[in-house]
């Protein structure tokens, strides 16, 4: 895999993970942990079509995060997720919000990068060619349908169930899903070592951040740790950048 495939591997992952938490903070407050986003709109604007439009937000960002985690799917979340992006960046820029629009924007390129590295796809769907969806090469790498598929009825199964109750099967639920993901992720073979264990960080901060109010309760240092494992992401992402440098530029040779 190239650093390029790799790179918008990670984005996407990072996208997924965010939006979809944001979403479900806002249906199930903190039974389901977030990065980013307030569960309440009400203590920030007061504008009451933005309040009552809140939770179909939040549905939206549910649906488009959990098809960008697919892989199989993420072609299509990608696409979901850029008039949202642009829409969220822009009402935080009219609310006033301090520090909240740097963020949003920094979010918003990382999808772009993402979203040019299936250009080619995207150029087909231009042309009105809806095989790109299955022929994208997100999903040629990702080609598995039933893991990510359970895994989509399991995250929506999990939002329906928050508007009505909050409980620990909603973490049980998302934490199966997330769970199929993972195995999900692990289906292709052209991974390096260091690939398999920056996955499996990834696979430890959702897991945190999914489950950090009942984690919180156990063991507060856990939650906390989130703040050191990112970096720790960050720092074995670069390594990999360069390992795979070396071993392109040994094959040239």
């Amino acid at each position: 895999m190239t650093n390029t495939s790799f790179t918008a591997l990670m984005i996407r992952l990072s996208l997924g993970l965010v939006y979809m938490t944001a979403g479900f903070n806002k249906l199930a407050g903190d039974y389901i942990g977030h990065l980013i986003g307030p569960p309440e709109i009400e203590g920030f604007v007061d504008w009451e079509w933005l309040i009552m439009l809140y939770p179909v937000v939040a549905v939206i960002q549910v649906i488009v995060g959990a098809l960008v985690l697919t892989q199989r799917y993420s072609l299509l979340g990608l696409l979901g997720l850029l008039p949202l992006s642009i829409g969220i960046l822009t009402f935080t820029i009219v609310a006033q919000f301090k520090g909240t629009p740097i963020l949003n924007a920094f979010l918003l390129s990382l999808l772009l990068f993402a979203l040019w590295a299936e250009k080619d796809a995207i150029q087909k769907l231009w042309k009105r060619d809806f095989s790109a969806f299955s022929q994208s090469a997100i999903a040629t790498l990702y080609p598995a349908t039933r893991l990510p598929q359970i895994a989509l009825v399991l995250i929506l199964a999990t939002a329906v169930m928050s508007l009505f109750y909050d409980s620990l099967l909603l973490n049980v639920l998302m934490t199966a899903a997330m769970l199929l993901l993972t195995v999900n992720l692990f289906q292709v073979r052209d991974y390096l070592w260091i690939d398999k264990l920056i996955i499996g960080l990834f696979s430890v901060i959702w897991f945190i951040v999914i489950n950090g109010l009942h984690l919180y309760k156990i063991a507060p240092i856990s939650v906390q740790s989130v703040f050191l494992l990112i970096p720790l992401g960050f720092l074995l992402y670069f390594s990999r950048l360069i390992i795979r440098a070396v071993q392109s530029k040994k094959h040239n040779h």
